[in-house]
């Protein structure tokens, strides 16, 4: 079953759809996909000449560590009618939650949606409580037993690398038959990224132009915004500047994505791969794609700049680490093949040690030309 709402100038602008049984395994994302109950079928017209604004945002946002519901860009059609360039997307509702969880035992809440009294009282003990009460301060401990805060620094960092302006959405949901199980988010409609809406598409002139790719990331998070009524915005920004231990976490965290996941080659060939989708559609994506390479291209120092601006970090030098072809570095835990190359700041220490199948390869390990006796190599960058 299907039903949709219709446009005179767009036609099917959205529509969601209910899977029979017998077509949930494995359809249409894969068969590591949980069964689909709910698909949404996303018009790609939002914003105007942006179609791929979604998909890019929430392939980052996987990438980064986020859940985000399964996503695909698809060419549709109705009835032998080519309704265009759409994405499809898996609901996040109780029927497709109870799908993903295995069991109906959970908690859930959706951002900007009506949520029954226990939904609400879920989120206010879970966030609410935790942003907005100030008669004590917050400590990793209280705010740890509550909600996943590696989760937490994930789902804002896709939106100040994506420079989505519209992120007070998504769902907040919990696994009631784990003891251990914390609140985590859910990422969701993230067709605001890579662009200012509010003085591109709607014209307001009090917002200043700006290239792309320096859409506030940092900015908008590392102060309080008393116009801004989103709770688990103030939870993140009050973490960010009361609690030392999370804000190194978080500048951490930021550095190895930065390095070791959101890097060129990961970028490339996402825009590559819905480039080859696009020559086949009537979109002329061209100068679309160009603002994307260019933003993705340029955001990762931009991030590093913010990063200097708001947290005094200094200056951003490269490490360079050569290895014979086919060497396995892990570098702080990410495996990297052939050699390395990323950006940190002075004061991070960069842990380097072999595959266990490379180390008997090595006699010994140089730094600068000085040979090194301690294993794992515990660095730091002080200059270029």
């Amino acid at each position: 079953a299907e039903h949709g709402i219709r446009d005179t100038n767009s036609g099917l602008v959205g529509s969601e759809m209910c899977i029979r049984d017998r077509f949930a395994p494995g359809i249409l994302f894969g068969p590591k996909t949980e069964p689909l109950r709910r698909l949404v079928v996303h018009h790609t017209g939002w914003p105007p000449e942006w179609p791929l604004n979604n998909v890019l945002a929430y392939d980052i946002a996987r990438r980064i560590g986020c859940v985000v519901p399964e996503t695909k860009l698809v060419r549709l059609v109705i009835n032998q009618q080519d309704q265009g360039l759409y994405f499809l997307t898996t609901h996040l509702n109780q029927t497709q939650m109870a799908s993903y969880f295995g069991h109906e035992d959970f908690s859930l809440y959706r951002s900007r949606s009506e949520n029954a009294h226990e939904s609400i009282k879920f989120y206010h003990h879970h966030i609410k409580a935790l942003a907005y009460t100030r008669s004590v301060d917050l400590s990793m401990a209280e705010v740890s037993a509550r909600i996943d805060d590696d989760n937490l620094a994930r789902h804002f960092l896709s939106f100040i690398f994506c420079g989505t302006t519209d992120h007070c959405q998504g769902v907040l949901v919990k696994d009631n038959r784990q003891t251990d199980s914390k609140a985590f988010m859910i990422n969701w409609d993230m067709d605001h990224s890579f662009i200012d809406v509010a003085r591109e598409v709607f014209k307001q002139k009090r917002h200043e132009h700006r290239l792309h790719f320096r859409q506030p990331g940092w900015s908008r998070f590392v102060k309080e915004n008393e116009n801004v009524y989103c709770a688990q915005q103030t939870l993140f920004t009050r973490l960010l500047n009361e609690v030392p231990e999370y804000r190194q976490q978080v500048l951490r965290l930021t550095m190895d994505l930065l390095n070791h996941r959101i890097d060129a080659e990961f970028l490339s060939e996402r825009l590559n791969y819905y480039e080859s989708l696009l020559r086949n559609s009537d979109f002329e994506y061209r100068e679309h794609l160009r603002k994307l390479r260019e933003f993705c291209a340029k955001r990762p120092d931009f991030i590093r700049s913010e990063m200097q601006t708001h947290f005094s970090l200094g200056a951003s030098h490269l490490c360079r680490m050569q290895a014979p072809a086919g060497t396995a570095l892990i570098v702080d835990g990410y495996l990297e093949r052939d050699g390395y190359t990323g950006g940190y700041f002075a004061s991070m220490p960069i842990r380097v040690e072999l595959s266990a199948n490379d180390q008997a390869r090595f006699s010994q390990r140089l730094v600068n030309g000085r040979a090194m006796a301690d294993y794992p190599l515990t660095l730091t960058v002080d200059k270029p």
